[in-house]
């Protein structure tokens, strides 16, 4: 049986989103899902609230995309010649005597994967949505506000969620 949840500042669209998200796709996400819309809602009170609801936001979206790369098909398998490339480098950078661990993070840097706006266009298309339709914009858009998270370091300007963060 679903546990509550604690309602304080989400609309009851919000809600029913947050039920939805933690029966599909389980607690971890919809936590993050009730977390942003608590920040971007002001329940939280944060003189500087906007950097993390954006950094709150970016972090839903990567959750949920990394959830569903597997049953979307949304992975890049790499070809028989990006493996023996990646071995290759492999081997040359223990040559030059980097550890273990630096040699797994550049390895995984050269394995292909799609882009941020390829993974969503992947998914939504999988989902039987247009790929350029107004989900597919919107999940899009999520990148753009964490960009703006911190509002280019104009810190005079107030870091407070508005209504044009909302948006």
């Amino acid at each position: 049986m679903d546990e509550p949840i604690n309602t304080f500042n989400l609309s009851p669209e919000q809600q029913n989103t947050a039920t939805l998200v933690r029966r599909l796709l389980g607690e971890r996400i919809a936590d993050r899902y009730v977390d942003f819309c608590r920040l971007a809602a002001g329940a939280v009170s944060l003189r500087v609230s906007r950097p993390v609801a954006a950094h709150a936001l970016r972090e839903f979206d990567s959750i949920l995309r990394q959830t569903l790369e597997v049953p979307m098909e949304v992975a890049v398998t790499p070809s028989q010649d990006e493996i023996r490339r990646i071995e290759k480098a492999k081997a040359q950078l223990q040559a030059l005597g980097y550890n273990d661990d630096e040699i797994q993070r550049a390895s995984n840097q050269l394995r292909p994967r799609l882009s941020h706006k390829g993974e969503i266009e992947k998914i939504v298309t999988r989902l039987g949505l247009a790929p350029d339709g107004d989900i597919a914009r919107a999940w899009k858009s999520i990148s753009q506000a964490h960009s703006q998270a911190h509002g280019g370091r104009a810190l005079h300007h107030s870091f407070v969620v508005d209504d044009a963060f909302r948006a």
